[in-house]
């Protein structure tokens, strides 16, 4: 599988917690967070000057600040008995521009350019087996991903722009893992995998739960997203690449009711 790249997101939105509920009744949840991300991949599109281009991505979490223009997300859960339904949305806007001359005192040259990535996520856990302190389940679900991106480029009296605007769906299939430590500490792991509207996704998840008090979850968590999405092929008009790896430490809050 290649990699995805996104030029994109120190606050993303942790879509949910792992937490168990033992109660046959519906629990309902609803929060957001914090997501340190660093990116390593490769961009790629047509471009109106210089045709197909092509440029590795490998961004830090504050290199990825300096150009985050917004970053807002919600997320959330409702579980009966055996069954957990997952939900998420994101929105992200990076952003970045600059100015100056060819030579000192010869053409000005200006740039600005916006990339917006947003999507959406539902997925159901079925609970398949929960041998003591341990509870195992099968995930499935759709999952949603727009690409924005707009530029302009001025180079004296002339001006280039170029605009993409990107989406696709894939199709979920994953397990999930609960290690219950405690009555208020849990380990969580889940491992996804889609394909459908991509060339492959992975996904993997793992970290802690901890009810502070009776409404409330905090999670810590490390997170692994690896996405590959080709639209056409090198030297199409229309070609688009993101191929890239997504990694970081995470942080939610989620209020149970």
């Amino acid at each position: 599988m290649k990699n995805i790249i996104k030029t994109v997101i120190i606050l993303f939105v942790a879509m949910f917690s792992s937490h168990v509920f033992a109660e046959d009744e519906w629990r309902h949840g609803i929060g957001t967070g914090l997501f340190a991300l660093n990116l390593d991949g490769d961009l790629g599109m047509n471009t109106t000057l210089f045709g197909p281009v092509q440029i590795d991505v490998d961004l830090s979490t504050s290199e990825i600040s300096d150009v985050m223009e917004t970053g807002l997300g919600v997320g959330g859960f409702s579980a009966k008995g055996k069954w957990k339904i997952l939900y998420s949305l994101q929105y992200l806007e990076l952003g970045d521009d600059i100015s100056g001359n060819t030579t000192p005192g010869s053409i000005p040259v200006a740039a600005k350019a916006t990339f917006t990535a947003s999507g959406a996520e539902v997925a159901a856990i079925y609970q398949l087996a929960k041998k003591g302190k341990n509870i195992w389940g099968a995930l499935g679900g759709l999952r949603y991903t727009k690409h924005e991106f707009d530029s302009t480029l001025t180079i004296g009296a002339s001006t280039f722009t170029r605009n993409l605007d990107e989406n696709w769906t894939d199709v979920l299939i994953g397990i999930t893992h609960d290690r219950i430590l405690s009555s208020k500490w849990s380990w969580n792991t889940r491992v996804d995998a889609g394909l459908g509207g991509s060339e492959g996704t992975l996904n993997v998840n793992t970290g802690a739960s901890w009810g502070f008090a009776d409404s409330w979850v905090a999670s810590f968590y490390g997170k692994y997203t690896a996405q590959d999405y080709e639209n056409g092929t090198k030297g199409d008009a229309d070609w688009y690449l993101y191929d890239v790896n997504e990694f970081g430490l995470g942080a939610t809050v989620l209020y149970l009711y």
